[in-house]
């Protein structure tokens, strides 16, 4: 195995850092051969029908399993898209089922490898909840993918505070995560494992972080372990009652004979030219580069067989953890894995209430919504100062806190999915108020609950941050927020624009408005089919401008908000509308929009797009009650982790 032997950062032992290029051999190892290098098999295994998938690993030799070693196929959408699909099984525990025919009715391309067969139009979709029901087998177990899943750079953060009590780093008061390489998010996540390769610059990245974590946290050892004097008790004796407390909280399961051993050599060769605290500080910076600190590893009940193997009650905590809170096991949750009290569903949902009413799910809920919505994208943008000279970069992080503060509000307060779309309030502050030109709050510091005209806003997409985000810099941009719509809360794959296309721009007249102009562009053939997709519906947000405030007239013409859905599964979805407000009470009460919220909430959970038919009854679940709690978003939480693709993991061939 390749041992590295970059610059060595300030205030690093090198002992210390040799340790870094053992715990990165290790990650090296795991990357390269899709095991723990101890043989045991890991959840991403290969891919019927599949090729090799995921970034090399620094100094590796062979194929990645961050991304699923199994074959990745075309990406389609809940109702299919015309992109075709390479070789890879729907069942397969790495890679995505091949593409399929798309909304207009394009036939897929994708290839045959894995065990469903082609490309082609998909018998079932997980926005429809009647063709889940019969693509549903009932008595059968079926947990779908289970690729190996990475820590996010925000479950890193959230991960790194809670095992050692940082919350950035001391050097730069950043997160930790700030350092590491851009996330690729797939279908608005970051947590998407398919996403998760890992290249030299993040391995490089997570060396350099845990040993700054380590040098950090070594002063402070009587809050991260049991009390231990190395003077009295012995230095290898405190050591070993570290590496075994410490470990299990890293690993999130107790170590191992062989792992503790190792650890202890580990121990002993840092400390043998320095001081019981050198020794502690490479132990510490090894486990946080092992992958079984920086990846979710499920490698389910030993004895199990099958093609469904259940997870152990570790798993299943961890799974709770990182899906309520983002984070690691707490202590309840660990004491209840000691006793093997997490294998039943009714176990797991008695966790879940107990869980909601930490701080921690508040939190976690809300990194859902911003990512679903793209609540924070707006922080990045800019406006043309002389069209609109109130845009601030205090203004967007006003516009964010908004609408963070409404989606928090109304998912625990409230809970009910039509009121996230229909609201006709929202959360302002004395800043806010004067840029939507409405009364200033008692307190303009603090923000607070503010009634708005209910003939203009409706719901958190009729706030700026989404229509100032879903905006160029001096107009608006229909087709922007219409995709937004189509992909992020009806589930339909927008198809990509076809490649060398032939479009000729004219000069519009003078005084036209944004639609005339767009539909000029769009009216040939080559562009119609698909822009009659969600041009319609973007249309409807026309009477806001490009930061989100309300207007009467675009150019010199009178504002035209009427529009369309046409492409949704649910028949009163589909129709006219005139303006925002009737737009939302559509997809608020749209039961597309209500499935479509469950497959992202089951996607968050899973890290992993949805397969058909093999989560069709995990999805069902979930849509069943979903229903029964008259659309409470809360009911989701419980009812994902009863379901076969959260208690489970896909057996798959050994690698």
């Amino acid at each position: 195995m390749t041992r590295f032997e970059p610059t060595r950062p300030h205030g690093v032992t090198p002992g210390g850092h040799r340790r870094s290029h053992v715990a990165l051999a290790g990650l090296v190892c795991l990357l390269a051969a899709g095991s723990a290098c101890d043989e045991r098999p890991l959840s991403g295994s290969p891919a019927r029908g599949g090729s090799g998938g995921g970034a090399r690993a620094m100094g590796g030799s062979g194929p990645g399993v961050s991304r699923g070693t199994g074959g990745r196929a075309g990406e389609g959408d809940a109702a299919g898209s015309p992109a075709g699909g390479k070789a890879g099984g729907t069942t397969a525990t790495g890679g995505r089922p091949a593409g399929s025919g798309g909304a207009t009715g394009g036939s897929g391309t994708g290839g045959t490898g894995g065990t469903s067969g082609s490309g082609g139009a998909r018998p079932t979709t997980t926005i429809d909840v009647d063709s889940l029901a019969s693509a549903c087998i009932p008595g059968t177990i079926n947990p779908g993918r289970s690729p190996l899943r990475r820590l996010s750079r925000y479950e890193y953060d959230n991960s790194v505070r809670d095992l050692v009590s940082l919350a950035a780093s001391p050097s730069t008061g950043a997160p930790f995560s700030m350092t590491f390489p851009p996330e690729i998010s797939s279908g608005g996540f970051s947590n998407d494992a398919d996403e998760q390769s890992t290249s030299d610059q993040l391995a490089m990245a997570y060396m350099t972080a845990a040993e700054e974590i380590a040098l950090a946290a070594v002063s402070k050892l009587d809050v991260l372990a049991p009390a231990c004097d190395p003077s009295t008790s012995g230095a290898m004796a405190c050591a070993t009652s570290f590496i075994g407390a410490f470990g299990k909280k890293a690993f999130r399961r107790p170590l191992a004979p062989d792992e503790l051993a190792r650890y202890q050599d580990l121990f002993a060769d840092g400390s043998a030219d320095g001081t019981y605290e050198a020794g502690i500080t490479s132990v510490i910076a090894a486990m946080l580069q092992s992958p079984y600190f920086l990846y979710r590893v499920e490698l389910g009940r030993p004895e199990a067989k099958g093609p469904a193997v259940p997870l152990t009650s570790y798993e299943l905590a961890t799974k709770l953890a990182y899906f309520l809170w983002g984070s690691l096991p707490d202590a309840a949750l660990f004491a209840a894995a000691d006793t093997d009290q997490l294998t039943t569903p009714a176990a797991l949902q008695v966790q879940v209430q107990r869980m909601v009413g930490d701080p921690r799910a508040r939190d976690a809920a809300l990194q859902f919504h911003r990512e679903w919505l793209g609540l924070d994208d707006v922080l990045l943008v800019s406006k043309d100062m002389p069209s609109f000279p109130d845009w601030s970069p205090q203004v967007a992080a006003d516009l964010m806190t908004e609408s963070e503060t409404f989606a928090d509000r109304i998912f625990w307060d409230d809970g009910n999915l039509k009121t996230l779309f229909s609201a006709p309030f929202s959360y302002l502050n004395g800043n806010l108020a004067k840029f939507y030109g409405v009364s200033s709050p008692a307190d303009p510091a603090t923000f607070v609950r503010v009634g708005l005209d209910r003939t203009q806003r409706a719901g958190i997409l009729t706030q700026g941050a989404f229509l100032a985000n879903l905006a160029s810099q001096r107009q608006t941009s229909p087709s922007q927020r219409g995709i937004f719509v189509q992909q992020r809360l009806l589930c339909r794959q927008v198809p990509p624009e076809p490649p060398s296309l032939p479009v000729v721009i004219s000069d519009p007249p003078p005084g036209t408005s944004t639609r005339q102009r767009l539909e000029m562009v769009t009216a040939s053939q080559p562009c119609s089919p698909c822009h009659r997709l969600f041009d319609p519906i973007g249309f409807g947000f026309e009477n806001f401008d490009a930061v989100g405030r309300w207007r009467t007239t675009d150019g010199d013409f009178p504002v035209d908000a009427s529009g369309e859905i046409v492409s949704a599964i649910d028949p009163s979805t589909n129709g006219p509308f005139n303006g925002p407000v009737e737009l939302m009470q559509k997809l608020a009460t749209s039961a597309d929009v209500r499935a479509c919220v469950v497959s992202k909430w089951f996607r968050w959970s899973s890290g992993r797009a949805e397969t058909l038919p093999d989560d069709a009854c995990s999805l069902l679940t979930i849509n069943k009650q979903f229903q029964n709690a008259k659309y409470d978003m809360r009911a989701i939480l419980p009812a994902i982790v009863t379901t076969d693709a959260f208690r489970y993991r896909s057996g798959g061939p050994t690698p």
